[in-house]
């Protein structure tokens, strides 16, 4: 007889899954703290799951600090560069409410929204792109950008289930602790696949 909770046991495994991700958002949160560092530290998530996705041996907190070390300078400068676009755009948004555009009211939101949608995809791709990928941050968002838009079916179904993930997490506040990780988990086969189709030896 099969005894579940055995090291090979089906309760074992799911056990450690679940310690993984407790763990994995307990680092991301503690290195997000400064602000400055949440694409570093988001970069790391990506670098732990998308090794486990691919089958790789990784250990979630040497992985997380050697990916958190390494890539620090490239993530930061993606993050930046997106929170200042963001921030712009937010901004002409903001006074769009106050200004009488006329005619270009409406091409002009358009175009802002545009440019947001845009933000949000390549803020999904850039960061496990970064954590596999040894590129500059400019490149690494240009990787995103085309990325994201060139499987537009599975980013977008990629953004459905972050919003997803984003609703439970508010009804439900105390997951919070294992939902961002669950996530990162199930994006992850999602770069994994996507990764798989441009480098045959991605591990």
């Amino acid at each position: 007889m099969i005894n579940i909770f055995d090291t090979d046991g089906f309760l074992y495994k799911i056990g450690m899954v679940l310690a993984d991700i407790f763990l994995l958002n307990f680092l991301w949160l503690i290195f997000s703290l400064p602000l400055i560092t949440i694409g570093a530290s988001t970069t790391a998530v990506y670098y732990v799951t998308t090794k486990k996705v691919g089958n790789s041996d990784a250990y979630v907190l040497k992985g997380f600090l050697k990916s958190f070390k390494e890539n620090f300078l490239v993530s930061t400068i993606a993050y930046v560069i997106l929170a200042a676009i963001g921030l712009v755009v937010w901004v002409n948004f903001r006074a769009m409410g106050h200004v009488d555009l006329g005619g270009m009211q409406f091409p002009v939101r358009v175009a802002l929204s545009f440019v947001l949608i845009q933000i949000i995809f390549v803020s999904m791709y850039v960061f496990p792109i970064i954590s596999r990928f040894d590129m500059t941050a400019i490149k690494a968002l240009k990787s995103a950008l085309q990325l994201s838009n060139g499987h537009l079916f599975l980013t977008i179904s990629n953004l459905v289930l972050l919003v997803a993930v984003g609703i439970v997490t508010i009804w439900i506040p105390f997951l919070f602790v294992f939902i961002p990780g669950i996530f990162a988990y199930l994006s992850a086969n999602l770069y994994v696949r996507i990764f798989r189709k441009y480098d045959e030896n991605f591990e």
